[in-house]
């Protein structure tokens, strides 16, 4: 796979693709058509360079009427501060179609950034996906 490929693939319940920016892997995919949930997979650094791809990434998707997203963090090596500004760069957007951002799998180093610089006022974070989907379907 070359930087920029993204190689879509079906299965029964969602719709995924990859796309490599470089070092780190985007991966997305639809979990819940019925509530238009994205579960979006960083895999590797999130640095300014990817950053900015990333951003557009996800406005791409906001255009197609996505607006809930769940982020895993888990394989997440390094965040720069263009990565930690994509966040807040969209979050009017989501608020104002009853969106938002549902961090998961989040290191403890990572946490404690995203609360130091208010993020955690703004954005949910759960331990586990389970968890992250009450935050848009309600019980």
């Amino acid at each position: 796979m070359r930087k920029g490929e993204v190689y879509p693939f079906s299965h029964s319940f969602f719709f995924s693709h990859v796309r490599l920016m470089g070092r780190v892997k985007i991966q997305t995919k639809i979990i819940d058509q019925s509530s238009d949930i994205m579960m979006i997979q960083i895999d590797g650094p999130l640095d300014t360079v990817a950053a900015y791809t990333f951003q557009e990434q996800l406005e791409d998707l906001i255009e197609t009427g996505t607006y809930k997203f769940i982020i895993n963090l888990e394989a997440l090596e390094y965040i720069s501060s263009a990565g930690i500004g994509v966040f807040p760069a969209i979050a009017k957007t989501l608020h104002e179609h009853e969106g938002g951002i549902v961090f998961i799998h989040v290191s403890s180093k990572i946490a404690k950034l995203f609360a130091m610089i208010g993020l955690t006022t703004i954005f949910t974070i759960r331990p586990n996906m389970e968890e992250a989907l009450k935050e848009f379907i309600p019980e």
